[in-house]
C-alpha cells in the first residue's frame, strides 16, 4: 500500500507538469529550489493563473522532481518508476538521467554569459548569485534563466580543475570539454603562485588597500578593513575576501629564503614585489620594532605606557 502511494506521487508530478505546460510554463527551467510559484514566474505566469489551473503555488516541485530522480536511480524511499512513467516524463522534457557534471557546468557558464554575467570574476567561494551580483545581475534574472542562485559554482569549478590536474574524485574533463571551457574564458590550469600573488597585490592597491599593513594572519578582507575597504569593494575587484593572503606572502618569502615547498620567485618577480612595497628579505628585528613604535606614535598611542 505504501509503495502504491509513493508511486502515485510520480503520477501526480506528471499531471502537475502537464498542467503547468498547458498554461504556458517552461518546465525546462525547473531547479531543485523551485516551488510551482517560482517556476511559473520565470515564464511570466502569475499566482492567479496557477490557482485557476488547480495548482498550489507553494508546492515544492523542485524537491519532488529530485525525489523522483532518486527513485529512478534506485535511491531514496519512493517506489521505482514504471517504464511508462519514465517515457511520459521524457515526452514532457523531464530527464531523469544523471547529467555529466562538466557538461552541466559548461551549460551554466553559457547561460550566465547570455544574461550578462562576467564569468571571469568567478572565485572559489562564489554561488551563482554572488557571481552575478558582481555584474549587476539580480536574482530574478538568474531564475528567469532557469538557474539556481544558491548553486556553488565556485566549488564546482574548483572540483573540475582538480580533476583536470589528476586530483580529487571527479571524472577528468575530456579534451573537447577543456577546449570549450577555454573558449568560454574558464581556464583549468594551475596559476603560477607568485604571479597570482602579484596580481592580487596590484588589485588591492588599485582599490585603495595599503598592502604594507599585511601580516601573516591576514585574509584579503582583514587586510582591506585596515584601509576602510569593505567586502563589496573586494568582490567587485574579483577577489576572494577569505583568501589567506598573509599565509601566501609568508610561503613565498620562505621559498625566497630557500625554505618550504614552494618554487622560489624569479629575480624579476622579486623586483616587481619590491616595486609594490612587498619585501621578502628577513627583516632586522630591531628595525622592525622601531618602525612599529613609530607607527603607533603616529596614530596617537603613548608608547611610554
Amino acid at each position: 500500500m505504501k509503495n502504491s502511494k509513493k508511486s502515485n506521487v510520480t503520477q501526480k508530478f506528471i499531471e502537475i507538469i502537464e498542467k503547468l505546460q498547458s498554461i504556458g510554463v517552461d518546465t525546462n527551467k525547473l531547479v531543485q529550489t523551485d516551488t510551482i510559484g517560482s517556476l511559473a514566474e520565470k515564464s511570466g505566469i502569475d499566482k492567479e493563473k496557477i490557482k485557476k489551473a488547480g495548482l498550489d503555488p507553494n508546492y515544492k516541485i523542485g524537491q519532488r522532481k529530485n525525489s523522483i530522480v532518486q527513485a529512478y536511480r534506485g535511491k531514496g524511499t519512493y517506489a521505482k518508476l514504471t517504464e511508462e512513467q519514465v517515457n511520459e516524463l521524457k515526452e514532457l522534457g523531464i530527464s531523469l538521467e544523471k547529467r555529466d557534471s562538466i557538461e552541466e557546468f559548461i551549460e551554466i557558464i553559457e547561460k550566465l554569459q547570455n544574461i550578462g554575467v562576467d564569468t571571469n570574476k568567478l572565485v572559489s567561494t562564489d554561488t551563482i548569485e554572488s557571481l552575478a551580483e558582481k555584474s549587476g545581475i539580480d536574482e530574478e534574472k538568474i531564475k528567469e534563466a532557469g538557474l539556481d542562485p544558491n548553486y556553488k559554482i565556485g566549488q564546482k569549478r574548483l572540483l573540475i580543475a582538480q580533476a583536470y590536474r589528476g586530483k580529487g574524485s571527479c571524472i577528468s574533463p575530456t579534451e573537447e570539454q577543456v577546449k570549450k571551457l577555454k573558449e568560454l574564458g574558464i581556464s583549468l590550469e594551475k596559476r603560477e603562485v607568485v604571479e597570482e600573488f602579484i596580481e592580487i597585490i596590484e588589485k588591492l592597491q588599485n582599490i585603495g588597500v595599503d598592502t604594507r599593513n599585511l601580516v601573516s594572519t591576514d585574509t584579503i578582507e582583514s587586510l582591506a578593513e585596515k584601509s576602510g575597504i569593505n567586502k563589496e569593494q573586494i568582490k567587485k575587484a574579483e577577489l576572494d575576501p577569505n583568501y589567506k593572503i598573509g599565509q601566501k606572502k609568508f610561503s613565498i618569502a620562505q621559498a625566497y629564503r630557500g625554505k618550504g615547498s614552494c618554487i622560489p620567485p624569479t629575480e624579476e618577480q622579486v623586483n616587481k614585489l619590491k616595486e609594490l612595497g612587498i619585501f621578502l628579505e628577513k627583516r632586522d628585528v630591531v628595525d622592525e620594532f622601531i618602525e612599529i613604535i613609530e607607527k603607533l606614535q603616529n596614530i596617537g598611542v603613548d608608547t611610554n605606557k
